[in-house]
């Protein structure tokens, strides 16, 4: 059976998954998302920092072995916006090549859009417009879209690790959110005109800090708390939770927001500005739902290459 990898380079985590092809469908054998931040002490510079580099060459020297131990030949790497906005970005992309033997893509923000909206279009059937939102450390894409097609899409360099260096994560408690707000009536003013344009229904997160918001949620009260499963695809994430969650964490300082149950490792210095960022749409774009979907850029390549081998 044939096996193909998908390897994303984001900002604060590298995921590997590797899936094997049946009669009709292709099975998950393998998934991993280490959290690498390599834009750690580097991202607000444009550069990736030697510590940084260096962990991140660690990870997928250890991806390289994953993939040898599963006989996997047929991977496609892609790197997004802290590498690609990095003076040395092209530094490490060749060093991988040579040592590692695995070739990454840099694609551009726009890019990056479309291949998230696959991966949403593959694991979720959209019935009406929606507006789909993938937040990562250094990038956030908006897209605009149902199962059939994309009306409209734009990457905006505004991720949660820029926004923690740019507004620091201490002020999402208080007056950092109304300069963030500020900040963002300008940077997001062809979004807006977007949503005004295509009236998107319903807001679909892709799983990273939207799930870790239901996490907590679900921790703090006492719910089971079941999406860390890969094979399910869905999660209702409504928006009085949203609220509570918000709430919790603009009113604690990091070191509190790390001892929240159901905080994952590293998130806690960023979950606010995220959440923030979130709740800025939904005001703005009147949204009164929030579908949180278990795929995103990794999927969506895969989706790509496998569309491709079929024609």
């Amino acid at each position: 059976m044939r096996k193909l990898a998908a390897i994303d380079l984001g900002t604060n985590m590298f995921t590997l998954l590797i899936v094997e092809e049946q009669e009709n469908y292709y099975e998950t054998i393998y998934r991993d998302a280490p959290f690498v931040q390599i834009g750690e002490k580097g991202i607000d510079k444009g550069f990736i920092a030697p510590a940084a580099f260096e962990r991140a060459f660690k990870t997928l020297q250890n991806f390289r072995n994953i993939l040898d131990e599963h006989d996997c030949k047929d991977v496609y790497a892609v790197a997004t916006s802290a590498i690609r906005s990095a003076k040395n970005g092209a530094e490490f992309v060749e060093k991988v090549r040579k040592e590692l033997g695995i070739n990454i893509e840099v694609i551009d923000g726009d890019k990056e859009a479309e291949l998230i909206a696959y991966g949403v279009q593959a694991n979720y059937e959209i019935p009406e417009k929606s507006l789909i939102m993938d937040i990562g450390g250094g990038s956030v894409e908006f897209i605009i879209a149902d199962s059939k097609q994309i009306f409209w899409k734009q990457s905006f360099e505004i991720g949660s690790q820029r926004l923690a260096y740019e507004f620091h994560e201490q002020e999402f408690m208080f007056e950092g959110i109304a300069k963030l707000e500020q900040a963002l009536d300008q940077i997001l003013s062809p979004l807006m005109q977007a949503i005004s344009e295509h009236l998107p229904k319903k807001m679909i997160g892709t799983k990273g800090s939207f799930s870790i918001i239901s996490r907590i949620y679900c921790y703090e009260n006492g719910i089971e708390y079941y999406f860390d499963d890969p094979n399910l695809k869905l999660l209702d994430l409504p928006i009085s939770h949203f609220k509570h969650v918000l709430n919790l964490l603009i009113h604690k300082t990091v070191e509190e927001r790390e001892n929240l149950k159901g905080m994952k490792e590293h998130h806690a210095k960023m979950l606010s500005a995220s959440a923030c960022l979130v709740d800025y749409v939904l005001k703005k774009g009147n949204f009164h739902e929030i579908k949180v979907v278990n795929g995103g850029l990794k999927e969506g390549i895969l989706y790509q290459q496998i569309r491709k081998a079929k024609k």
